[in-house]
């Protein structure tokens, strides 16, 4: 009798140390990329494409796949993730946190995560594998938009993932979101005069010693989107996020293994409920590119509770989804 009571005494203790971590170390961290066995090494000196559509698509803006054409690219990406943390220093000061951006060069996995340490402070790890992917060696505006997506989990507010199983909300914001927060509060700073010139330095800083690199592989938007960006507010910054939204999807797509996605080839589904987890390829550079159209100021913070502030209302009809600015229904429900 006093046997069963122990054990059932234990049972409890370790249910009541384990719920702990199923409120809240569930979501301990959220990606860009899926979970992937893509391995790209220090020493690894040449990257191929995994689909030749990358260099269709390119066409002769396209540099040599996975050539690299500096000399340090430890320094280099050194350098671009000082830029970038600098520039989104305010957006986490506002909030009264500290980011942190930590670099793990050895590491050959290609991916980037947001997470928090043991203070609850908001950390941005990147992996050097993810560095040196072809399309982020030669042209740092994938990478960015990448980091930006990292930043969105902090920031980008309402929808929240969910915490685990529960139906708690997580301090992470919903994939979609993050993507979302991209490119309507975070690459507009980086590409707006001070944040681009901090690139810039970063960029001339570390090609110092080195002969200059060929034009990057930039992919040219479609001339509805380029007329488009010709009427917003900031048309450089529009055109520049549209481009930084394409480099990102692409590497997601190499990653993964499958043709890229297109800025002309909207996802057209309408989804019944928010889709939490990352959605599918081509809407995730539909919410990009909406992002960039949308016109709520990049200092209109979004909400934590409530999705609205901050973003762009949808229009029911439009004639080109993208072009409201607003989160498109292939993920997400008003």
């Amino acid at each position: 009798m006093f046997d069963r009571l122990n054990r059932m005494s234990r049972m409890r203790f370790h249910a009541w140390l384990l719920l702990p971590s199923l409120l809240c170390g569930a979501a301990a961290h959220a990606q860009f990329l899926p979970e992937n066995a893509r391995r790209i090494p220090v020493q690894q000196k040449k990257v191929p494409l995994t689909d030749a559509s990358f260099e269709r698509e390119l066409g002769e803006s396209s540099v040599p796949p996975g050539e690299f054409a500096r000399g340090n690219e430890e320094s280099l990406a050194r350098a671009r993730l000082s830029a970038f943390q600098e520039t989104v220093k305010p957006l986490f000061d506002s909030r009264g946190w500290t980011l942190t951006v930590e670099l793990l060069w050895e590491s050959a996995v290609v991916n980037a995560q947001a997470t928090r340490d043991a203070n609850r402070q908001p950390v941005i790890r990147v992996h050097g594998g993810l560095l040196r992917h072809p399309l982020v060696v030669n042209q740092a505006d994938g990478l960015l938009a990448i980091l930006c997506h990292e930043a969105g989990h902090f920031l980008g507010g309402a929808p929240k993932q969910l915490r685990g199983s529960t139906q708690l909300r997580s301090w992470t914001s919903a994939e979609g979101q993050a993507d979302y927060f991209a490119t309507t509060k975070c690459l507009r700073r980086l590409f707006q005069p001070a944040g681009a010139s901090r690139l810039a330095a970063a960029e001339s800083i570390a090609a110092s010693s080195v002969a200059a690199p060929p034009p990057a592989g930039v992919p040219p938007l479609p001339p509805a989107l380029e007329s488009s960006c010709e009427r917003a507010a900031e048309p450089a910054v529009c055109m520049r996020s549209l481009q930084a939204s394409q480099l990102a999807t692409w590497i997601y797509a190499d990653v993964i293994g499958t043709a890229p996605p297109r800025l002309d080839r909207p996802d057209l589904e309408v989804v019944g409920s928010t889709v939490l987890a990352h959605p599918r390829l081509q809407c995730r550079l539909d919410t990009l590119a909406a992002g960039a159209f949308c016109s709520a100021s990049d200092d209109d913070a979004f909400d934590d509770e409530n999705p609205s502030p901050g973003s762009c209302a949808r229009i029911r009809t439009p004639e080109e989804p993208w072009l409201t600015g607003a989160r498109p229904a292939c993920w997400f429900v008003d």
